[in-house]
């Protein structure tokens, strides 16, 4: 997971650069160097406020496990804030598995529990929150990680659900090229077209796998 602010200065009233932020894990010595390495190792969680602590068997975002078969995790988390929180959602392949909703301390959340997957799946954590002036390039407040990933008997994470929408909405961006994209010459619509194809057909071969989940 990534953060980052568009700033259109021809515009009066817009985002404020910096707004949207990124942290990521780098150890115990701070170096651009290990910045890097912790970033493309996925060691990270972005957010326009709330701090994040997230683990899955003991380790961190960007961790990969492996199991033969269905397998208990154990999943913690802690959120801080300096604005009120709503509430921590476990995500898993795109979908709330847990939620725990703040309570008398909106500004601190923690959880620690077990869960049982079946499928390799990639699981992150998330906060929930109303908007807050101190929040103040979005209508939530929020934070995400990026994820831990199980992978269960070899298998890659896929979803057929999530690839069919994917084949749509190619087309869809192929239709609003047409409908408003210029070009020098007909090949260079071709072309663009032809990489949407091929990502397209990557989709379709996901979405026709029965191994793929739901």
């Amino acid at each position: 997971i990534s953060a980052g602010t568009d700033s259109f200065l021809n515009i009066p009233v817009h985002l404020i650069p910096g707004a949207g932020r990124l942290y990521v894990n780098v150890g115990p010595e701070f170096t651009y160097e290990r910045w890097i390495e912790g970033y493309l190792a996925g060691r990270s969680f972005a957010t326009n406020g709330p701090l994040l602590r997230f683990t899955v068997n003991g380790q961190g975002p960007g961790a990969d496990l492996r199991a033969d078969g269905p397998l208990e995790l154990a999943v913690a988390g802690e959120a801080q804030s300096i604005v009120p929180m709503t509430a921590l959602e476990l995500i898993v392949n795109g979908r709330v598995a847990r939620r725990w909703d703040a309570g008398a301390d909106p500004r601190t959340v923690r959880f620690a529990e077990k869960i049982s997957i079946s499928r390799s799946s990639w699981i992150a954590l998330r906060v929930r929150g109303a908007g807050d002036r101190l929040a103040p390039n979005d209508r939530e407040v929020y934070a995400h990680t990026s994820p831990v990933y199980v992978t269960v008997a070899g298998r890659k994470v896929a979803s057929r659900e999530d690839a069919r929408f994917f084949v749509e909405q190619i087309d869809a961006l192929i239709a609003k090229m047409d409908s408003r994209g210029h070009f020098a010459e007909p090949a260079q619509r071709d072309a663009i077209v032809h990489r949407f194809r091929e990502a397209q057909e990557i989709y379709r071969r996901i979405a026709a796998d029965k191994q793929s989940g739901p």
